[in-house]
């Protein structure tokens, strides 16, 4: 698609890793740049890219260097809110300023906030109780992202409590609501079940792996969804893209978190609607609305799943060209997906527990879908092992 109303030419994206808002942003038909992580080699193919390593050092003499109409925040630096108020003096920022992360992103103001329009959150405590290591409680560090900073409560050293705040757990799968708002105006744009933990073969045990997003969305969920988010765009002027990750409990949903960016599972939705939504997401910055949003193209799932290393070993072109194959030969059936994708330079060197890259599936059945990205998974992790062996 090409751009909208005023959206300037040239967008910078930070965060963790640009691929997939990269990708956005070239569909909508920018110039785009990209300060993350990894570089990884398709990253660069589309964008300037450049390795960063601490925001805080980093983020305000690139945007400075790069000079770009607008910047966009991706996954983590949210959790910088006075460091994005200061990028935003160098460049316009296209995403929620602190005054709305620091709502958003506090989840003693959630819990008052939801409580008091007869939402569920989960409840949720700054101090520790006795009773709680037999309770099923969680501890969470506010300033994380992706399931990084959470532990169960009985595994958190004493001597460590003070970094946590705690919250009970509630069983059920994860899932997560992508939202557009434009002033008053909410648009629910799908809904992902997020892969999570020891069955994704994730380092830690709540680290985020992936996603599978419905084709069609859970109509006895939107309702109580988009009470929730008018609820969270008036009480705090959130805008643009966002995510509310959830759990299904009793038949109502009961919120754990506000991502208030593109998230990791925007990218599945937007192959379901053929659009762009760092293109949506720029227009209603630029004072444009809701605009080239698009409508669901069929009812297929679609997932990714990140490839999490177990073992160390070095991304080499010979072990790239054997998992590009593998990968490929198993892929017959994604029609809007890539078949790989946030490929590590060839020479990158792999620690464990590293995200090596990320593999997709389609499919009309959910379940054909979770198959298909373990049948892959496993492939590329034989292939690996017989490399590194």
């Amino acid at each position: 698609m090409s751009s909208v109303g005023t959206i300037p030419q040239k967008i910078a994206l930070v965060g963790a890793s640009g691929r997939a808002a990269a990708y956005s942003a070239k569909q909508a038909g920018f110039e785009v740049c990209v300060a993350d992580y990894f570089s990884d080699q398709d990253t660069q193919s589309i964008a300037s890219v450049q390795t960063i390593s601490s925001y805080q050092d980093q983020l305000i003499p690139w945007l400075k260097q790069t000079q770009p109409s607008g910047w966009i925040y991706v996954g983590g630096i949210e959790n910088y809110p006075d460091l994005i108020d200061q990028a935003d003096k160098i460049t316009p920022l296209y995403g929620n300023s602190s005054i709305v992360l620091n709502k958003v992103r506090d989840p003693f103001y959630l819990q008052a906030l939801l409580n008091d329009h007869s939402l569920r959150f989960p409840e949720t405590l700054r101090n520790a109780k006795s009773t709680m290591r037999d309770a099923g409680w969680l501890g969470k560090k506010q300033d994380s992202a992706g399931g990084l900073g959470v532990i169960d409560y009985e595994n958190i050293p004493l001597d460590q409590h003070g970094d946590y705040y705690f919250q009970q757990r509630i069983d059920g799968d994860l899932l997560s609501a992508s939202f557009l708002a434009a002033d008053d105006q909410v648009v629910l744009l799908g809904i992902s079940r997020q892969l999570v933990g020891d069955a994704w073969n994730t380092p830690l045990p709540y680290q985020y792996a992936g996603s599978i997003h419905a084709g069609k969305l859970l109509e006895e969920l939107s309702r109580e969804l988009n009470a929730i988010a008018q609820v969270l765009t008036q009480a705090t002027g959130i805008q643009g893209l966002f995510g509310i990750d959830f759990i299904v409990q009793d038949g109502r949903c009961v919120v754990l978190e506000i991502n208030p960016r593109y998230t990791a599972s925007m990218e599945l939705i937007e192959a379901a609607r053929q659009s762009s939504l760092i293109g949506a997401h720029a227009s209603v910055f630029t004072n444009s609305g809701i605009n080239g949003l698009g409508s669901i193209k069929d009812e297929n799932h679609r997932g990714k799943l990140f490839l999490f290393a177990q073992q160390d070993f070095t991304f080499e072109v010979q072990l790239y060209e054997q998992l590009k194959q593998a990968v490929c030969e198993n892929s017959s059936e994604l029609a809007s997906l890539p078949t790989m994708a946030d490929i590590p330079q060839v020479g990158t060197p792999i620690n464990q527990g590293d995200p090596i890259f990320t593999i997709f599936s389609e499919a009309s059945d959910e379940a054909e879908v979770e198959y298909l990205l373990k049948i892959k998974a496993k492939k590329c992790q034989l292939l690996i092992n017989e490399y590194s062996s």
